[in-house]
């Protein structure tokens, strides 16, 4: 079942320096999930079969919204702990 496309992390837009290199250095290892941070802000996507999260900032952010993300049961929760714990994002984890 395809997610709304406000909470689709194919539609996000990256907004945070992961590079090409990075992402091609993590699926050299067989990575499945490549998490960075300190850039305070948020990004989930999927590049390929690699997923890239970054949950942003719980107290500075420089994106506009304070978020965390959260790894259970299978799958990924990027929210906005400002607004009433709204999910950004989600993405399931084979």
């Amino acid at each position: 079942m395809p997610m709304p496309a406000a909470q689709n992390p194919q539609t996000m837009k990256a907004t945070a320096p992961i590079t090409k290199k990075q992402i091609e250095e993590a699926k050299k290892f067989k990575a499945d999930i490549l998490i960075y941070g300190h850039t305070h802000k948020k990004e989930l996507a999927k590049y390929d079969s690699l997923i890239v999260l970054n949950p942003g900032s719980t107290s500075i952010p420089k994106d506009g919204s304070r978020s965390v993300a959260i790894i259970d049961s299978g799958k990924i929760v990027l929210i906005d702990i400002e607004n009433n714990g709204n999910i950004l994002s989600e993405l399931y984890i084979k």
